[in-house]
C-alpha cells in the first residue's frame, strides 16, 4: 500500500497542502483500503488522463491545479453535476470523462 501512496503522492501531493510523510500515514494506516485509497488512486488517474488529454501534460498553476483536484474529489464523492464541480462547466464535463475511465475499474 505504500508503492500506491507514494505513487499517488508524487501526482498530486503538491496540492493537497500536507507533508509525503503526513499524506504516506493517512494512506496507509487511516483509510479504508477498499473503498477510500482505490477512490483516491481513481482521482490520480483521472488527474493525469485530464492532463494529457487537455492539457498536453502541462502542469497549470498550483490554484487552477487545487481547483482541478477539487472538482474530481467532488466527483468521486458523488457529484456528477459539472456545474457544480467548482470549475466552469466544460472542464467539470472533462473532468467527469476522465474520472469516468476509471471509475468501475
Amino acid at each position: 500500500m505504500l508503492a500506491e501512496a507514494e505513487a499517488v503522492f508524487d501526482a498530486i501531493g503538491p496540492y493537497l497542502c500536507m507533508t509525503r510523510e503526513k499524506f504516506e500515514h493517512w494512506f496507509t494506516a487511516e483509510l479504508d483500503r477498499d473503498t477510500e485509497a482505490v477512490a483516491w488512486m481513481k482521482i490520480t488517474l483521472a488527474w493525469l488522463e485530464y492532463h494529457e488529454q487537455f492539457l498536453n501534460d502541462e502542469r497549470q498553476p498550483d490554484d487552477e491545479e487545487r481547483k482541478l483536484l477539487s472538482g474530481l474529489i467532488l466527483i468521486a464523492s458523488g457529484v456528477h453535476d459539472a456545474t457544480k464541480l467548482r470549475v466552469p462547466a466544460q472542464i467539470g464535463r472533462r473532468l467527469l470523462r476522465c474520472y469516468e475511465l476509471f471509475a468501475k475499474a
